[in-house]
């Protein structure tokens, strides 16, 4: 499974894989969410817009923002399935497995890495 966090316009997002017992964790997570009693739309923000995971092994996409999850299949605009996740445990779950559930930790990358030289 590959993580995004999803933050910047105009650069690269960070990106990370989730082992295969993570990977097994965030599938236990996302079965234990309730459905909502209407859909919603996710973030049309700037900054953090969440994160998307894509699951090649279940053909799936999710796409994570605070307390609400949309899964499909990866791929396709169809089926969009939305979940609730008052507890933001999916969230919370992937932040810790990117950079230890430290977000400041993961800005000071970015800066860092802003200040690398690019390749041409």
């Amino acid at each position: 499974m590959r993580v995004q966090l999803c933050v910047f316009s105009g650069r690269r997002d960070p990106a990370w894989e989730l082992s295969t017992k993570q990977a097994d964790q965030l599938r236990q997570i996302l079965k234990a969410l309730s459905t909502p009693e209407e859909e919603f739309d996710n973030a049309h923000v700037l900054g953090y817009r969440g994160m998307c995971v894509l699951d090649p092994a279940e053909g799936a996409y999710y796409d994570v923002f605070r307390d609400r999850v949309a899964t499909q299949r990866a791929g396709t605009y169809k089926n969009i399935k939305f979940f609730l996740d008052p507890d933001r445990s999916v969230e919370r779950f992937l932040l810790e497995t990117g950079m230890g559930g430290d977000i400041d930790d993961l800005l000071d990358q970015i800066e860092r890495e802003d200040h690398e030289p690019q390749d041409s």
